[in-house]
């Protein structure tokens, strides 16, 4: 089973969402994009915005939002993400809402948009709030560590892209169905193909933070 990566593009400045797309490599999306830019004839929304930010100095940051199977034509998951932003409010530079080539979807992919678009149970809610809760929070009875320290504007940046993340990914997640293929998958993967996808995804950010040590303070 092959995988395709689904990325964001933040503004560097603010953080603010700007573009979802998907890739093979993801570095080498990011580079055809930069190329496109550099180039005079492109004029699409998102070629302008980072053609404006290369003439300040600067590109966009790009995160992987969520590691996804490789279909015929674009990822229905590209579908769900572009489209969940853009009822968050985001500001996308996306000319499209995603799906290039798959116009004419089949019912399996029908299925897996559908199924995209469902949300947890309200047992599944309350048992995850539960486990916050009161004592149960990792933060219960500590001070707080940051108390009168205003963050500075690269924190500032770091918190919006964790948050546009975080509630672009809600209601999202894998059925069982392809959980069971990505089990199957990896445990049959050969060392080449192993070698591939840790180069499409190096160097690539999951996110803006990074996880700490069980040892750390």
């Amino acid at each position: 089973m092959n995988f395709v990566f689904i990325y964001s593009l933040h503004d560097p400045g603010t953080g603010h969402l700007r573009y979802v797309g998907w890739a093979n490599n993801i570095k080498k999306r990011l580079a055809a994009h930069l190329s496109k830019a550099r180039a005079v004839k492109d004029t699409s929304h998102r070629t302008n915005w980072i053609r404006k930010l290369l003439s300040e100095g600067k590109e966009p940051l790009q995160f992987l939002v969520a590691e996804v199977p490789k279909v015929e034509g674009a990822p229905p998951e590209e579908i769900f993400f572009i489209k969940r932003a853009r009822e968050l409010g985001f500001d996308l530079v996306n000319g499209s809402d995603g799906g290039e080539g798959g116009i004419n979807p089949t019912e399996s992919v029908r299925a897996k948009i559908s199924f995209a678009n469902s949300h947890p149970s309200d047992e599944t809610r309350a048992r995850k709030s539960a486990a916050k809760s009161g004592a149960n929070h990792p933060a219960f009875g500590k001070p707080a560590h940051n108390r009168g320290v205003s963050p500075s504007e690269e924190t500032r940046v770091k918190i919006r892209v964790a948050r546009a993340l975080q509630v672009m990914r809600i209601g999202w997640k894998h059925s069982p169905e392809t959980i069971e293929k990505f089990k199957a998958s990896h445990s049959n993967m050969t060392e080449e193909t192993r070698a591939k996808m840790s180069a499409a995804k190096s160097g690539i950010k999951r996110g803006p933070y990074k996880k700490r040590s069980p040892d750390a303070s």
